[in-house]
C-alpha cells in the first residue's frame, strides 16, 4: 500500500465526519483528478524522466489527512469546526456570504480574489446539493498545495537533470508539516505559496534553456501571478513581481544562450519590463510602506509575552534585527516546546510541528550554500533561489517578522536545500548539525535565564 492509498480515504473520511457531509468525499476525488491532469502536463513541459504523480498523490493525500485531523480536533477543543482567528472571523464569513462590501474587503482584509474564488466554490457545493462546511474553502487550499509542490519537484528536477549530487526534498514537502498550516485551515497563504512556486517554475525554466519564447512565456505568466496574488496580499504581489524580475535576469544574463543575438533582444525585453515593473513599483510605494508600517506596529503591539525575543526584535537596530530575526524564522516559538499542550488550539498545534521542521532545514540550508556546484547551469540555478530565499527573508524580517509569511518562500528556501549533495560531505553536515543543536541550546538557557 503507497502513502497516498492509505492517507487519500483517511482524510475525506476525517473531514466528511467532522463536517457531516458527503462534499469532502466528492472534492477530493476531483482534486485528485485535477493533480493528475495537472502533473502529466508539468512532467510533459520539462521532460521529467521521474514520476512525479506518486509524490503529487501523496501530498494531496497528507494535506487531506491534516486538515481533516485539524477539524476533529477543533471539535473537540471548542466544539466548533475551525478556531483560527481570520478563518473565523474573515475568510469563512466572507467566503460564504461574498463581498457584501467591496471597500471593507480592501482595506480590512486585503483579499478579494481569494474570497471570489471560495465564495464560487460554497455556491457550487450549495447547489449541488454537497453541503456547507469550512471543508470547502479547506480542500481547495490542500489542491493548490499539491500543485504547488508538483511545481517545486519539477524545478528539482530541472535542476537534477539526472544528477545524484542533487537532495531529493520529496520527504520533506510531503511528511515535514511545513505546507500544514497554509493546506489545513481556511486562510490566503496557500494563495501566495502557489504564486512563488508558479514564479519559482518558470524562473527555472528560463534559466535551464534560455530563448526568447521561454522567456516571452516566463514574463507573461510571472506578471499574471503576481497581478492576481496583488489581490489576495498586496506585499506579496510586490514580493513576487520583484523575485519574478530577478530570476528572469538569471536566465538572461548568466544562462549559456544559443546566439548573441537572441540574448540581445532578450535582454531589450528584459530592460523594457523593468522599465514598467519599476513605474509600477514607484505608484505602489506608499501603499507599500503604509501597509509594512501597520504591520510593523501590530507586531510590536501585539508581541507575545511568552515567546522570547519578538518585542525585542522589532524595536532593535539593523543589525540585530537582521542577525535576530533570521535566527527567529527558523527557531520558533522560543521554548521550542511553547505551543504544544492540550490548552492550545489547531493552528497552534500545526505551527509548532512546522516550527520542529524548519529548525531541521538549517543545517541542509547552510551545507547547501557551502556546497561548490559542478557546473554553471547548476550556479544559475543556485544563485537564483538562494538570493530570492534571502530577499523573501529580509521582506519579513524588516516588515512584520510574521513567522506564518515565511510559508510563500518556501519554494525557494526548498530548491536551494536540494543543492546538500547527499553523497558527499557528511563529516560537514554533522558538525553543522552540533553547531546548530549547541546555538539552539544556549539559547533555551538563555531563555531560562531570562523567564527567572
Amino acid at each position: 500500500m503507497t502513502v497516498g492509498s492509505f492517507f487519500f480515504p483517511t482524510g475525506i473520511i476525517l473531514l466528511a465526519i467532522a463536517n457531516g457531509a458527503v462534499g469532502p468525499i466528492v472534492a477530493g476525488v476531483l482534486y485528485a483528478l485535477l493533480g493528475y491532469l495537472f502533473c502529466k502536463f508539468v512532467s510533459a513541459l520539462v521532460g521529467s524522466r521521474t514520476n512525479l504523480q506518486p509524490a503529487t498523490f501523496a501530498a494531496l493525500a497528507i494535506c487531506l489527512t491534516g486538515a481533516g485531523i485539524a477539524q476533529m480536533y477543533a471539535l473537540w477543543f471548542s466544539g466548533q469546526l475551525q478556531n483560527t482567528i481570520d478563518a473565523v472571523e474573515v475568510f469563512y464569513p466572507l467566503s460564504r456570504v461574498g463581498l457584501v462590501d467591496g471597500a471593507f474587503a480592501t482595506t480590512k482584509t486585503n483579499s478579494e480574489m481569494a474570497i471570489w474564488i471560495w465564495q464560487f466554490l460554497y455556491e457550487g457545493a450549495g447547489r449541488l446539493g454537497l453541503g456547507d462546511g469550512p471543508w470547502i474553502g479547506v480542500t481547495f487550499n490542500c489542491f493548490m498545495i499539491t500543485l504547488s509542490i508538483t511545481l517545486i519537484l519539477a524545478t528539482v528536477e530541472l535542476v537534477r537533470s539526472g544528477l545524484e549530487q542533487v537532495r531529493d526534498i520529496t520527504p520533506w514537502l510531503i511528511f515535514g508539516f511545513l505546507f500544514w498550516e497554509a493546506a489545513t485551515i481556511h486562510v490566503r497563504d496557500a494563495y501566495t505559496i502557489l504564486g512563488s512556486a508558479v514564479v519559482l517554475f518558470f524562473s527555472a525554466f528560463l534559466i535551464e534553456r534560455p530563448s526568447l519564447t521561454r522567456l516571452i512565456v516566463g514574463i507573461s505568466s510571472t506578471a499574471v501571478v503576481a497581478g492576481l496574488i496583488f489581490y489576495v496580499r498586496e506585499e506579496s504581489g510586490f514580493m513576487l513581481g520583484l523575485l519574478a524580475f530577478w530570476g528572469l535576469s538569471c536566465g538572461v544574463f548568466f544562462s549559456k544562450w544559443e546566439s548573441s543575438s537572441a540574448r540581445s533582444v532578450a535582454l531589450f525585453v528584459l530592460v523594457l519590463v523593468g522599465v514598467i515593473a519599476v513605474g509600477g513599483a514607484v505608484a505602489g510605494r506608499e501603499l507599500f510602506l503604509l501597509r509594512s508600517d501597520e504591520l510593523i506596529q501590530d507586531n510590536i503591539t501585539n508581541a507575545d509575552a511568552g515567546s522570547l525575543g519578538t518585542r525585542f526584535i522589532m524595536q532593535a537596530s539593523l543589525p540585530v534585527r537582521i542577525t535576530v530575526g533570521t535566527f527567529f524564522m527558523f527557531v520558533h516559538p522560543i521554548p521550542l516546546w511553547g505551543y504544544i499542550g492540550p490548552w492550545f488550539d489547531e493552528i497552534t498545534w500545526i505551527e509548532s510541528l512546522g516550527g520542529f521542521t524548519m529548525l531541521a532545514t538549517a543545517p541542509y540550508l547552510v551545507d547547501a550554500l557551502w556546497t561548490p556546484t559542478p557546473n554553471r547551469r547548476m550556479a544559475v540555478h543556485k544563485l537564483y533561489a538562494s538570493v530570492a530565499s534571502g530577499l523573501g527573508i529580509l521582506s519579513i524580517v524588516m516588515s512584520n517578522m510574521g513567522v506564518r509569511h515565511i510559508l510563500q518562500f518556501l519554494p525557494f528556501l526548498l530548491v536551494v536545500m536540494a543543492f546538500s549533495n547527499p553523497l558527499a560531505h557528511q563529516g560537514r553536515r554533522r558538525m553543522l548539525w552540533q553547531l546548530w543543536l549547541g546555538v539552539i541550546a544556549l539559547v533555551h538557557v538563555a531563555w531560562a535565564v531570562l523567564k527567572g
